[in-house]
This record gives structure tokens, C-alpha cells and sequence, in this order.
């Protein structure tokens, strides 16, 4: 029975990112149990309590969504780069996992917001800012040179070297 406090601080923060999403449009008693429902959920306190990645991606993914409600309320397209750059974010810290909501918030953007040259402008737009978020972390882990990868990693402790 591990604690990872950086996860369960991310589990932390995702549940009361959820309460106030959920009370500013439907209530106060609907944010309650929405927050409940999901820190009770049992993958939830599975993934706080371990190293994974997951709940700083759910975390990222919340903050992603917020900035897509912001950016349809508002009409401003900065906010959907927020959300772009969020999504960019979190496949940085989890790759692919963090692009499933993706298709979800540019189908959203294109059926709710402004007039459709201009929407699918910002959409190309945020296209190339996500492109820009994502993918230089793979680019330094590509170029970094396999002996200093190694060097680093054969001075980790790992689990199997424990063993030995």
C-alpha cells in the first residue's frame, strides 16, 4: 500500500476542478455528488495512490475541457488555445492517452461556436499550436544520443537491479 503525494494532489485538485466546473451551471447539490462520485471512483483512488501519469493527465484533460466551455462562452478563441495547449501538455506527460479528447473538443468547437470560415481557422490555428506543444519532447528524446540515455538510466536504481 504506497501514496504518491504528487498523484493524490493531482486527484485532489481534479475533484475540486470538477465541483466548481459543475456548480457554476447546474448547482451546488449536482457539484456535491459529481465530486463524490468521481474521488470514490475505484480506477481514481487507484491511480492517486501509484506513479503513474494518469491522474496528471485526468488533472490536465479537466483543465483542457474548462478552457473549451470558457472559449464557447465567451466566444474568444484564446481560450481554445488554452485548451490546446493543455491537451499538448498532457501528451507530453502521458503521449496519445491525452489526444482522446481531442476529436470531442474540435467537434464541439466547430458545432457551437462563431460562423464556420472563422472557426475552422482557429481550428487550423490551434492544429499548429498543438503541433508546436506536443511533439518537441519527442524530438529531444529522438535526438538525445543512446549512451547518455543509458549512462542515466544504469544510474537509477531499478526494481530488477534490487534483485541482483
Amino acid at each position: 500500500m504506497g501514496f504518491d503525494p504528487p498523484q493524490a494532489i493531482s486527484g485532489i485538485l481534479s475533484t475540486l476542478l470538477i465541483y466548481f466546473m459543475v456548480r457554476k451551471y447546474s448547482g451546488q447539490t449536482a457539484a456535491v455528488l459529481s465530486a463524490l462520485f468521481f474521488c470514490i471512483t475505484p480506477i481514481l483512488v487507484a491511480t492517486d495512490r501509484n506513479n503513474t501519469m494518469d491522474s496528471l493527465v485526468v488533472l490536465i484533460s479537466l483543465f483542457a475541457g474548462w478552457a473549451l466551455i470558457k472559449a464557447l462562452i465567451t466566444e474568444k478563441s484564446r481560450w481554445l488555445f488554452v485548451c490546446i495547449v493543455c491537451i499538448g501538455l498532457g501528451f507530453n506527460t502521458k503521449m496519445s492517452q491525452a489526444y482522446l479528447i481531442l476529436p470531442a473538443c474540435w467537434v464541439t468547437y466547430l458545432l457551437i461556436a462563431r460562423p464556420l470560415k472563422e472557426k475552422v481557422k482557429v481550428l487550423l490555428l490551434s492544429s499548429i499550436v498543438l503541433i508546436m506543444v506536443s511533439f518537441p519532447w519527442m524530438a529531444i528524446v529522438d535526438l538525445t544520443p543512446l549512451a547518455s540515455v543509458l549512462t542515466w538510466v544504469e544510474a537509477r536504481p531499478t526494481a530488477l537491479s534490487n534483485w541482483l
